[in-house]
């Protein structure tokens, strides 16, 4: 549930920014999304393996 209400936060945030003509603060592009995945799965793993 409560990767559906991050989800839910996360699409209501980029509607706004859009709205708003923001720039999203986030990575436009494939590489640095992937990047940000990477930080997230390193983290993980040794989280899990310590």
């Amino acid at each position: 549930m409560e990767n559906l209400w991050a989800l839910l936060a996360g699409l209501i945030m980029g509607g706004s920014f859009a709205f708003l003509k923001l720039p999203i603060p986030a990575p436009q592009n494939l590489p640095g999304i992937l990047g940000a995945f990477g930080v997230f799965i390193g983290a993980v793993l040794v989280q899990h393996f310590r």
